[in-house]
């Protein structure tokens, strides 16, 4: 086993440095930004996951006749419009639904066992629901589109008018009753505003509120799915008897006047409003409407004899 040393010896040359040189330089310390860029991982996913959507805005939208149906009868009161492009009209003093195709030619017509008040298509199985309003006979009539004829008929216990649809559950004016779900599978109901409601008054639905137009005191409410009143909209200087209602995928609610003769867009605050149609768009009368929002397109009821479909540009 060896033992290794280091010894070190000085080169008598560099004494002489050492004693003439005061220093071997200076240090500066210099600040220069960094090339690399550092990022959160979570920051950047959650950019990733939560994209940014901006809703589309009901204050420069404009709308423009597509199309003039003309139905051929009087007090047509509700309407909707099929996945397909085909309309659909309530004739109340008729008691019949018909069906038109896009180009305003009728496809088919099914006679009601009451007076068929207001309708909603059922995309679950096809079907459309209709209300009887004030007729002797209370239900639900259910027809299927495809057979063209009436598939069932739920019986009620009072006059029904407005219906929409909601999480496959029919929401409907109940008269004395107020605003009421049922299933159209089991029939089981359940109260949603226990509040007596007036004739001829419409609903609809979207999210987790419940709109409703009365036409006798021109206020249009926004629920929750309590039945807890969330806002309400009151100006007879703009909308009177408040009547046809629904909803775009950006909670602008379209109000239709029957003696205003106009179709007002109330914004999702249940403040802001903007009329958007009037008489001279060929309003007479209005007593229902639709929107579609695959289409963009509002389907407008006449009382009498004359539909028109509008775009929105």
């Amino acid at each position: 086993m060896q033992i290794h040393s280091v010894e070190y010896k000085i080169n008598t040359a560099i004494q002489n440095i050492l004693t003439d040189m005061k220093s071997f330089g200076d240090v500066d310390i210099e600040a220069k930004p960094c090339e690399i860029i550092l990022r959160r991982k979570k920051t950047k996913q959650a950019q990733i996951m939560v994209p940014a959507v901006q809703s589309r805005s009901i204050e420069n939208t404009k709308l423009m006749i597509n199309q003039t149906i003309h139905a051929n009868g009087n007090y047509i009161v509700g309407c909707c419009m099929l996945p397909d492009g085909r309309m659909v009209f309530t004739y109340y003093s008729k008691l019949a639904v018909k069906v038109f195709s896009y180009k305003g030619l009728i496809d088919f017509e099914v006679m009601m066992p009451c007076n068929p008040f207001d309708i909603v298509y059922i995309s679950q199985d096809n079907t459309l629901a209709v209300t009887s309003g004030g007729s002797d006979k209370h239900c639900i009539a259910i027809i299927d589109v495809e057979k063209k004829q009436i598939k069932k008929t739920i019986t009620l216990d009072l006059c029904n008018y407005g219906i929409t649809m909601k999480d496959s559950r029919l929401i409907y004016c109940g008269d004395d009753k107020g605003i009421r779900m049922i299933n159209p599978y089991d029939e089981s109901i359940s109260e949603i505003v226990e509040d007596k409601m007036p004739h001829y008054c419409y609903t609809a639905a979207f999210g987790n509120h419940i709109y409703h137009s009365n036409v006798l005191t021109n206020v249009v409410t926004c629920y929750d799915q309590q039945g807890k009143p969330q806002w309400t909209f009151h100006n007879e200087s703009v909308l009177k008897n408040p009547r046809g209602i629904d909803l775009d995928n950006d909670g602008n609610v379209y109000v239709m006047g029957t003696n205003s003769n106009n179709v007002v867009v109330i914004f999702p605050d249940g403040q802001r409003h903007r009329e958007v149609l009037t008489a001279s768009d060929g309003l007479v009368s209005p007593f229902s409407l639709c929107y579609n929002n695959s289409k963009k397109q509002l389907l407008v009821v006449n009382y009498s004899d004359v539909d028109h479909l509008y775009n929105f540009i």
